[in-house]
């Protein structure tokens, strides 16, 4: 019973563990992004194609900042484009 407990404790420090490093490997994607690095560059590192990256990743790695950037240049041309 000792080791069915042990074994239960190493399975919740590595859920634990897995959680910090998918943030810390999705701000190192939003940073890779943000330097211009492409989804072919970002795929090859994490052993997967492109499009598996940009699948998994595309949502999560825009910084909010940057998010909100780009829905403001869309509105700016959604405007431009009602009132001329």
């Amino acid at each position: 019973m000792v080791a069915d407990t042990q074994s239960l404790r190493v399975i919740a420090e590595l859920a634990e563990r897995r959680g910090e490093l998918d943030a810390a490997l999705v701000e190192a994607i939003r940073s890779a992004r943000s330097a211009d690095r492409s989804w072919s560059e970002i795929g090859a590192k994490l052993g997967v194609s492109k499009q598996a990256a940009l699948r998994k990743y595309a949502k999560v790695a825009v910084s909010p900042t940057r998010k909100t950037a780009d829905l403001l240049g869309r509105l700016q041309v959604d405007l431009d484009t009602c009132f001329d």
